[in-house]
């Protein structure tokens, strides 16, 4: 199987995103996705595995807070599709695009419970810099996890 990684839409990621079992019923309707990006430098980047088929995975980022970072957002693999790197070749992506714009570092948050995100983070060189918790009574697998790569 071969992987063809390119900039895509946000009509695409959000396929993407409703093809993660992980995000069913989940919150970003696709004016989320639009809120979230327009008007601010984005990416979207949109991984195909069968070249007629629907996308196999997705990351999005932007700049966020407007300080030399950038905030990859929201990203994820159909479970078909998992253990092929595909995630890992996503992230790999979106770091050379962020470094060639001129971004100093790549903030990104993620839950407690996705431990392969935890994984593949720690293995790409990001560091866990702080943990929110919505509050007092917030699951430990729901804790966000803040991690943060100097690029």
């Amino acid at each position: 199987m071969s992987t063809r990684i390119e900039q895509g839409s946000i009509d695409a990621a959000n396929e993407a995103y409703r093809r993660i079992p992980e995000f069913a019923g989940g919150d970003y309707e696709r004016a989320e996705f639009e809120r979230r990006l327009s008007d601010r430098s984005a990416l979207i980047l949109v991984a195909y595995v069968d070249p007629d088929a629907a996308p196999a995975a997705f990351k999005v980022g932007y700049d966020r807070y407007h300080d030399g970072s950038w905030y990859s957002w929201l990203g994820g693999v159909a479970a078909d599709y998992r253990r092929l790197g595909i995630a890992a070749a996503l992230l790999e992506r979106q770091e050379q695009w962020v470094r060639a714009a001129g971004y100093s570092r790549i903030v990104v948050k993620t839950r407690n419970r996705f431990v392969g995100m935890r994984v593949l983070l720690a293995r790409s060189g990001y560091m866990n810099v702080a943990v929110e918790a919505p509050d007092a009574n917030t699951p430990i697998e729901e804790l966000r996890l803040i991690h943060v790569k100097v690029l």
